[in-house]
């Protein structure tokens, strides 16, 4: 069913058979680009759908100082989890997880949260290329893009130097 039909039903279930007006009509365009018209229909017809599940917390009910000995245990899977905990907006934990031996949990943890400046200087100055790539994609601030196009390996340096020129664009406007 198009979405222009689904509307028109819509509006009948709600308010009679006979309330389609001409101002309602004007909701929704039929001549609109397919994107927007999605757009619309999600919005129009199920707001959940446009929106993305919040994420479950695996550590639901357990308190701050909980996840934060988490954070130090020995398993790589259950600091890949605290990273998942709604706890993860600490500082401490973020500073503890950001400075793990395992890429893959500073990584987890990026993926979950936007750190703190102190964090990604951390993270900055930590061993992992791929953490720092990653942070370096991000819309950080101009020190911290400008330590990471300072860095020692390549990579890290061309995607910051390409994020200060993708922001400074942004800025400015294109040239």
């Amino acid at each position: 069913m198009h979405y222009c039909q689904m509307l028109h039903a819509f509006k009948r279930s709600r308010r009679g058979r006979h309330a389609h007006t001409n101002h309602q009509r004007t909701l929704i365009n039929p001549h609109t680009p397919p994107t927007l018209d999605r757009y619309l229909q999600l919005w129009l017809f199920d707001p959940a759908g446009f929106t993305s599940p919040a994420r479950r917390d695996p550590f639901a009910g357990w308190e701050l100082t909980d996840i934060r000995a988490l954070a130090l245990d020995p398993d790589p899977q259950i600091r890949i989890a605290a990273t998942a905990s709604r706890w993860n907006w600490d500082v401490r934990v973020q500073a503890v997880l950001s400075t793990d031996p395992n890429q893959r949990v500073v990584l987890a943890l990026l993926d979950q949260v936007d750190p703190d400046i102190g964090v990604c200087q951390l993270i900055i100055a930590g061993p992992h290329i791929a953490a720092r790539c990653e942070l370096a994609r991000r819309n950080l601030n101009a020190d911290l893009l400008e330590l990471l196009a300072s860095d020692g390996d390549p990579q890290v340096r061309s995607t910051a130097e390409q994020t200060i020129i993708r922001q400074s664009t942004l800025r400015t406007g294109p040239r």
